[in-house]
């Protein structure tokens, strides 16, 4: 995320992240250890996943190019 935040697509990269916990991360842990009743160590490998979805949807945002943003001004 730190690439596309810098190319000037904060917005991008704070949803990702947002949409990563709250529609990933919290609900796979819930239902893990409350309604299945996994070990922990289960739960967490679950919860990992999310840096994987990030990376994927991140990476598919990078090699699109629509990440990139004039961050300088012009000088006429």
């Amino acid at each position: 995320m730190g690439v596309l935040r810098s190319g000037g697509d904060t917005t991008f990269a704070m949803f990702l992240d947002l949409g990563a916990v709250w529609l990933y991360a919290i609900p796979v842990a819930f239902l893990g250890a409350y309604i299945l009743k996994l070990p922990i160590y289960i739960v967490i490998g679950l919860v990992s996943m999310e840096e994987v979805i990030k990376f994927t949807i991140g990476y598919l945002r990078f090699k699109s190019g629509r990440w990139l943003k004039n961050l300088t001004e012009d000088w006429d």
